[in-house]
């Protein structure tokens, strides 16, 4: 439970999903000057679909609240890549030289598939990439949620899937600033978050700044949220269950999402890899077992919207609360991925041929965010806010110290 967790507390929701690339053979590297005010975003509240300030918060006291973790994460960002001491001290699995995401930071490789919208015969859900059956194209992540690469093991904080879908030509949310022909979902292999909202998220962090006393109350905060992850055994990447931690408003209904492993079709067999204690030792059994499975099988994924319950038993605000599957979700796609080997199927498609790169440096430049999404699919919830603030910060720094550009913004 040292540092190292405590940041990573701090990172598993909100922090960037960007990296970089060295260029010309290593040119020096500057922190950015990126001014935080112009990301405190003045956010509407829809009380209609369950979004709440706390009774003792308003708009004005929660950009506060960004403030402190906009401040957070650049005196973090400056501490490891600005000074001398942190440039000493960045090894990072061999990646010195430009700046890792500050979470989920660990990938075990990137897949390219399909996504198939289905179907689904339910009008309410005839929104977005959800309106009609289409298949897209698109691009997985897996990774680690711990913040700096740790070794694979049961105390890894989760498991984190984020996948592209390209070739998305609805009005995005936040207009021109979106130029990605794409639409991002985020998951983890746990339905819920481990704090409810953006104070109890502060609270942690700054608990982990100050006194053993204040850390110990930031462990009490979190320490729920912990112990869940820890109970769960972290296994095959490609056949783990993964949930949308935070809501989403697609059409007027307030949703969730989440995939579930499958046989794929026409295949006999799943493909799972058994993880053996032996194979627990190796500190990248994760990725190693990733690799073993896509090399020789398919992996399939159910995908589902899960409606909200009640306001007591799905809340909004309370990201700590795991809502209620059954009677709740409605498959609406399927996410196929082929056989390959890891990372090298990218520099092939066509939506990122005209960045020149090969497909490690591809995996490593390529970001998600869950505001990289259409009009008629907004992120809800205090949590959702602070991602957007601090997101768009994280990889303005980190494309700015890495000179990397976003592979899914290059045009032929």
């Amino acid at each position: 439970m040292g540092r190292n967790f405590l940041f990573a507390l701090f990172c598993v929701s909100l922090s960037a999903c960007a990296s970089g690339k060295l260029v010309n053979g290593g040119n020096e590297r500057s922190v950015a000057s990126v001014d935080p005010r112009k990301f405190l975003y003045e956010f509407e509240i829809d009380r209609e679909a369950g979004e709440r300030f706390r009774p003792e918060d308003n708009l004005a006291s929660e950009q506060k609240e960004y403030q402190r973790l906009i401040g957070l994460f650049t005196a973090h960002f400056q501490s490891k890549y600005a000074t001398a001491e942190g440039k000493a001290a960045h090894k990072d699995q061999g990646e010195a030289g430009y700046a890792l995401r500050g979470v989920h930071a660990k990938g075990h490789g990137c897949l390219t598939g399909t996504f198939t919208v289905e179907d689904h015969g339910q009008q309410r859900y005839r929104h977005g990439v959800f309106k009609t059956p289409k298949t897209h194209g698109v691009v997985i992540r897996f990774s680690n949620g711990d913040g700096p690469p740790e070794k694979d093991s049961n105390n890894t904080i989760s498991i984190g899937m984020a996948f592209k879908l390209l070739g998305v030509k609805e009005e995005k949310l936040l207009g021109k600033l979106q130029t990605e022909d794409s639409v991002d979902f985020l998951m983890t292999n746990h339905a819920n978050f481990i704090v409810r909202d953006i104070r109890e998220f502060a609270e942690v962090i700054e608990g982990r700044e100050r006194g053993v006393l204040d850390k110990i109350g930031a462990i009490r905060v979190a320490g729920r949220g912990l112990l869940q992850r820890l109970k769960v055994a972290k296994n095959d990447p490609l056949m783990t269950p993964y949930w949308g931690n935070l809501p989403s408003k697609l059409g007027d209904q307030v949703v969730k999402y989440l995939v579930r492993a499958e046989k794929c079709e026409g295949e006999a067999e799943s493909g799972a890899v058994p993880v053996t204690e032996k194979m627990r030792r190796d500190p990248d059994f994760l990725s190693k077992v990733l690799a073993m499975h896509i090399r020789r099988h398919s992996a399939c994924y159910g995908f589902y919207l899960q409606a909200k319950g009640s306001d007591m038993e799905s809340p909004v605000e309370d990201a700590s609360v795991s809502w209620p599957e059954e009677g709740y979700v409605t498959r609406v796609g399927t996410l196929s991925i082929p056989a390959q080997e890891p990372n090298e199927e990218l520099a092939r498609m066509s939506a990122f041929s005209a960045s020149g790169l090969e497909g490690k440096q591809l995996c490593q430049n390529l970001s998600f965010s869950p505001w990289n999404t259409t009009r008629d699919f907004k992120p809800l919830s205090s949590l959702n806010r602070a991602r957007r603030v601090v997101y768009e910060l994280s990889v303005a720094m980190r494309r700015d110290f890495n000179h990397a550009e976003n592979p899914a913004e290059i045009k032929k």
